[in-house]
């Protein structure tokens, strides 16, 4: 047992009792938005290893100074991330997705291949980018990159040596080609995945340096087994000045018409077992939104498109869809959206309101903890927000004529601007007389679903073509009871939903 000497006891009980000294929070998601967006939703990407550390290591004014201090490094440098995310913005959906990454650093690929090819590869996508010209003939040099999704709900990452080919592939198709590569010699014929989906296994191919599932039997076949790494399409760039040259000169789509939104707060509830309710509550001022004819009543219709994210991932998205009578006095609408989250973790909320009419949006993000204890909202008859309040929109994923049981069909419109490939539409349907729910692409039908839930993949153009995705909804004696319809990659940039009026009952 060892004893202490006298003199260290009260200089022992003084550094017990002393309170900690505060530390700055290492949780990005926690600091000042403008702080966290800096570090997590583009310029963070710019730097080193060494100074993300340092930044994490400041406090809250630290970060401040250390912010000016970078733009300062190069000449446009502001304008050219500036550039990079609204690019990045108008393909996806939120700054955590590696897609957005890598257009934020490397700007649009010339070629974008949404691989569409179900039964031999996972969701994966194939950017070719020009990297120089051929001298000899003058043509560009191309090189490729892979992302891909693992599975349901995970994010795209970027295709890696370390990863394996065999990650690629979806498990039918991994077996068929295993068996190809073991009986090369006694089966004639094309690689499978080469049958099916010629054109992306190919891309795949050179893109990887893999040819096939393991590069086996591909002399002849004008292959050098070298798996590619590029992972330097997500590294940071070496030379921050030509980078800000770069990215300045990109060609970004045009800015959307701004939507005001005068109050953003996040409020927690209620309990719900293990979780905590979390509402989002936005007022909305009428100035400068347009009205639409909803079923003979004037209306504002109004969308908002979300994710919530943990630990720099997607953890869920949300959709939803607002009809609101126009309010009496000149009051802002107020949009309430709940989820249910875990106690004590922290998360960050992306979300993207539009005005489905006018084309207005505005983009927010709000990182919070969730605590463990509610603070049941108070709503004051004359206090700020609470007239507003009272009557907000709950933010449930349907208007308020489908919470009332009216037969009705909601088809609801992507989270992004531009879709191609494959995008899975979404048909909200209430009441008891819709059974069945076939999708259309142009006026032309691409599937059918007769039990919940109604929604499908439908299959649009490779490249940005304005087409409609519409749904209609039938009852058991095949009688049309309502439809929805959205425009995709619209001209002059995001989506359009057109409410179609139901069949009378």
């Amino acid at each position: 047992m060892r004893i202490l000497p006298v003199f260290a006891l009260p200089l022992l009980a003084l550094l017990t009792a002393a309170p900690a000294l505060p530390q700055p929070s290492s949780d990005p998601v926690l600091w000042p938005e403008a702080q966290r967006s800096f570090f997590q939703d583009g310029p963070g990407l710019l730097l080193t290893a060494e100074q993300r550390a340092e930044m994490r290591s400041l406090d809250e004014a630290g970060r401040d100074r250390f912010i000016e201090a970078f733009y300062k490094k190069a000449q446009g440098l502001r304008e050219g991330i500036t550039q990079r995310r609204r690019l990045a913005d108008s393909l996806f959906a939120s700054a955590s997705d590696v897609r957005w990454q890598i257009a934020f650093l490397n700007g649009m690929p010339a070629e974008r291949l949404v691989v569409d090819c179900g039964t031999a590869f996972k969701p994966s996508e194939v950017w070719t980018f020009h990297v120089g010209v051929n001298a000899r003939s003058g043509k560009p040099i191309e090189h490729g990159v892979v992302v891909f999704r693992q599975g349901p709900g995970e994010p795209y990452r970027l295709w890696l040596p370390l990863d394996s080919k065999r990650a690629l592939y979806t498990s039918n198709m991994e077996y068929w080609l295993e068996q190809w590569e073991e009986l090369r010699g006694y089966i004639s014929g094309a690689r499978f995945d080469l049958q099916v989906c010629e054109e992306a296994a190919k891309k795949i191919d050179r893109a990887t340096g893999v040819p096939g599932l393991t590069g086996a039997h591909s002399s002849g076949a004008g292959f050098t087994i070298k798996p590619i790494d590029n992972g330097y399409y997500l590294a940071t760039p070496k030379d921050l000045a030509a980078w800000a040259v770069a990215a300045a000169a990109t060609k970004a789509p045009p800015v959307p018409n701004p939507l005001e939104v005068s109050d953003f707060e996040l409020h927690f509830p209620e309990l719900q077992g293990q979780r905590m309710r979390v509402r989002a509550l936005l007022q909305v001022p009428t100035k400068g939104l347009q009205t639409v004819d909803d079923n003979g009543k004037t209306v504002y219709a109004l969308n908002i498109q979300g994710i919530v994210e943990e630990n720099g991932k997607p953890f869920e998205e949300l959709r939803v869809r607002y009809r609101l009578p126009v309010p009496q006095n000149n009051e802002p609408l107020v949009l309430a959206v709940d989820r249910s989250l875990r106690l004590e973790k922290p998360f960050l909320l992306r979300l993207v309101v539009k005005d489905e009419t006018s084309g207005a949006e505005v983009r927010l993000a709000r990182g919070f903890l969730v605590p463990s204890v509610a603070t049941p909202e108070t709503i004051a008859a004359n206090g700020p927000n609470g007239a507003a309040a009272a009557a907000a929109n709950t933010g449930v994923l349907v208007p308020l004529t489908v919470q009332k049981g009216k037969d009705s069909l909601i088809l609801m419109p992507p989270p992004v601007d531009v879709v191609i490939g494959l995008w899975r539409a979404e048909a909200l349907v209430s009441g008891d007389r819709i059974k069945k729910v076939t999708f259309l692409v142009d006026g032309t039908l691409q599937l059918t679903r007769t039990a919940p839930p109604f929604s499908a993949e439908v299959r649009l153009a490779r490249f940005p073509t304005e087409q409609t995705v519409r749904a209609e909804g039938y009852d058991e004696k095949s009688q049309l009871v309502a439809a929805d319809e959205v425009v995709v990659n619209r001209r002059g940039g995001g989506s359009s939903a057109v409410k179609c009026s139901p069949a009378p009952s």
